[in-house]
């Protein structure tokens, strides 16, 4: 069955400010940032089947807009899958990741695939939100 947690989290040193702009970093958890499997030459076998998933809402403030967003990161495979988005309505923005893998394994022959993927997961981890007072 699906268990669902819904919680308010309080994390510093998120949001930065410059003159007319607001910088937020809304990635607070980096899952399998540091999953790398350059090395690895057979399949890499998890623990157990993960099928995660995260949604974060922010209320943009008033007076400002977005003028940046991270793009959306997403891949599809037989034995994971992963989607990453961020998507503005209205006054809020909501980031939301998915992780599945489905037969708790990435296979030998998507170590390169996972890789690349990983490569691009820790870009998007270091980007941010921009907000501009209007």
């Amino acid at each position: 069955q699906k268990l669902t947690l819904d919680y308010n989290v309080s994390v510093a040193n998120k949001v930065s400010g410059f003159e007319n702009e607001i910088y937020i970093d809304l990635e607070y958890m980096n899952e399998y940032k540091k999953f790398d499997l350059k090395e690895r030459k057979n399949d890499y076998q998890f623990r157990f089947k993960t099928n995660y998933e995260s949604n974060i809402t922010l209320e943009i403030p008033k007076g400002y807009k977005v003028t940046k967003l991270p793009e959306n990161l997403s891949i599809q495979e037989e034995d994971f899958s992963v989607q990453i988005a961020l998507l503005q309505t209205g006054n809020t923005i909501v980031y939301k990741k998915t992780f599945n893998f489905k037969n708790a394994a990435i296979k030998a022959n998507d170590i390169a695939k996972w890789n690349a993927f990983n490569k691009n997961l820790n870009t998007l981890y270091n980007q941010q939100i921009r907000l501009v007072k209007q």
